[in-house]
C-alpha cells in the first residue's frame, strides 16, 4: 500500500469519525448532556463508547493516554509513549503496549457482531480478520481525528 492509498484511507477514515461524533453530540444534547467539554480524554471516551469498550479495562486507559501523548507531542514515537504510560502506571512498557494490542483486538472481535455499527464503519480497514494493524496506526488516526475536530 503506497503512502498516498494509506493517507486517503486516513482522511476517508476521519470523516467517518467526525459523522459519529457529530451524530454522538446531537444525541447528548437531546438528552440534556454537556457536550461543550472538549477535554481529549472525554472526546476518546466518546468514540470508545461507541465500541462499547470498558473504560476500566487497562489497554483502554492506556489507549486514552497514548492518544492523549500523541495529541500533545504528534512527533512522540510510540515506543517513548509506552515508557511514559509504564512510569505513570508502575507497569513495564511491553506489557503497556500488550494491553493496547489486546483492548484493540477485543473492539475488533466486538465490532465484528454488529455489522452496521458506526464504528466498525470506521475502523474496518484497520480492523479486518486478514491484515493485522499495529497500535500506533489506530492511535495515530484517532488522535489525527480528535486534532481535526477540536
Amino acid at each position: 500500500m503506497t503512502d498516498k492509498e494509506i493517507r486517503e484511507e486516513m482522511e476517508d477514515i476521519l470523516k467517518q469519525i467526525n459523522l459519529l461524533t457529530k451524530r454522538v453530540n446531537a444525541l447528548q444534547a437531546s438528552i440534556g448532556e454537556d457536550v461543550t467539554d472538549n477535554s481529549d480524554e472525554k472526546s476518546v471516551d466518546r468514540i470508545m463508547d461507541e465500541c462499547g469498550a470498558y473504560s476500566k479495562v487497562k489497554g483502554y486507559v492506556y489507549f486514552r493516554r497514548a492518544v492523549c501523548l500523541i495529541l500533545e507531542k504528534p512527533q512522540m514515537l510510540m515506543k517513548e509513549a509506552y515508557m511514559i504510560i509504564g512510569e505513570e502506571y508502575e507497569e513495564e512498557p511491553k506489557n503497556v503496549e500488550r494491553a493496547i494490542r489486546y483492548f484493540l483486538k477485543k473492539i475488533l472481535k466486538d465490532a465484528g457482531a454488529k455489522p452496521n455499527s458506526e464504528i466498525q464503519k470506521i475502523y474496518k480497514k484497520y480492523f479486518s480478520n486478514t491484515k493485522r494493524v499495529g497500535n500506533s496506526r489506530i492511535i495515530a488516526v484517532t488522535a489525527e481525528y480528535l486534532r481535526t475536530n477540536s
